[in-house]
């Protein structure tokens, strides 16, 4: 099932990011930063996920550290608001969002609604590079 979505995207970089949570805990031998309590992310682009943790995996690249992927391994809430003013609203069991790639995996119970469009389904990926939705339904 595919469906077209008028969602705004541009590569997403660490200085695109804001996040607000109740405590953080860095492991810097694993490249990893966890967030947890009330986890909100902003992207600059207008997405806003919201969860109870978030960890972001860095990576190094040329002896510089890189957001490699953002893992939500909990119940997500994601809204994006298209160019007329109007909330496409996910909803999701855990989420992955691949920086290479600029795709958004989401993973079980799966609620989406864009406008009068809706979706359910198992597996969502929002590829935010071609602002399409792609689903497949177990």
């Amino acid at each position: 099932m595919l469906l077209s979505s008028s969602a705004l995207a541009k590569k997403a970089t660490v200085e695109d990011l804001i996040i607000n949570s109740d405590r953080l805990k860095i492991n810097e031998s694993a490249l990893e930063g966890v967030f947890s309590g009330n986890v909100t992310l902003w992207f600059n682009n207008g997405i806003i996920i919201e969860t109870d943790k978030m960890i972001i995996k860095l990576k190094l690249e040329n002896a510089k550290r890189k957001i490699e992927k953002i893992i939500i391994p909990h119940k997500l809430r994601a809204i994006k608001t298209d160019e007329d003013n109007k909330n496409i609203i996910i909803t999701a069991d855990q989420a992955n969002y691949l920086f290479d790639t600029e795709e958004l995996h989401l993973v079980g119970n799966i609620n989406m609604q864009e406008k009068e469009k809706f979706v359910k389904c198992n597996e969502l990926i929002y590829l935010t590079n071609i602002k399409t939705i792609g689903a497949k339904e177990k």
